[in-house]
């Protein structure tokens, strides 16, 4: 729905022409790369000096991480899911288009019984083990990116739409899961390492570096289900 109602404003302030222009402007995560980031990883200053976006995964940098994120979850306990529950969407920082950055449109969430102070114990586990740059835990999971800033009038209109879903409510849900992920394009990650939350077990899902770009982070996959029907 959020997708289509800012499509709309697009189209007609006469930005884009047609739904497949969307892209351009705002993009979409496929509902099954809905992710809540726990801690950045790369890029790093050793492979990636300059930070860019999108620089491809070299083999000495994939195994490195794989090594030292593979230590970090077989660290942690089989603690049990984490109950959670979607509270608002909204823009994250969204001042950063001022100087032309994207923007997350992120749904922020609340967790229950402890949930978010065992979260940022698994980030500074991956911290600890990686040297990763340390970051806010913010709480949210990222549904899209507005790549730029469409103009004042539409903005605003976007910012409307926002406002109707600041205070919508999805019933909890469980995070069961920690994965180690890279992305493969903006919109799409790929899953290398997961660890259970219920047996502990740590598996090894793509061990494929080829296809991977140098943006990677330690986060949860969402069950998507909820979130794609509600928003």
């Amino acid at each position: 729905m959020l997708r289509y109602e800012i499509a709309d404003v697009l189209k007609g302030e006469g930005i884009i022409k047609d739904d497949s222009e969307l892209n351009r402007y705002c993009r979409f995560l496929s509902p099954d790369s809905f992710h809540m980031t726990v801690r950045d990883i790369d890029p790093s200053d050793e492979y990636n000096p300059e930070r860019k976006p999108f620089v491809g995964v070299v083999e000495p940098q994939f195994n490195q991480r794989l090594t030292q994120v593979s230590r970090a979850f077989q660290r942690m306990e089989a603690q049990g899911p984490i109950s959670a529950h979607i509270k608002g969407v909204k823009f994250k920082d969204v001042s950063k288009l001022v100087n032309q950055q994207s923007v997350v449109i992120g749904a922020y969430v609340e967790f229950v019984q402890g949930g978010r102070e065992q979260i940022i114990k698994i980030g500074d586990m991956i911290q600890q083990q990686t040297g990763a740059d340390v970051r806010p835990f913010p709480g949210h999971i990222t549904l899209a990116y507005l790549l730029k800033h469409p103009g004042g009038k539409a903005f605003a209109k976007i910012e409307e739409i926002l406002n109707r879903y600041a205070d919508i409510s999805i019933s909890d849900f469980l995070i069961d899961t920690v994965d180690f992920t890279y992305f493969a394009s903006m919109d799409n990650f790929v899953t290398v390492l997961s660890k259970d939350f219920k047996s502990g077990a740590v598996s090894f899902v793509n061990t494929d570096y080829r296809q991977l770009t140098g943006d990677i982070s330690g986060g949860f996959n969402i069950g998507h289900s909820e979130v794609e029907k509600s928003i």
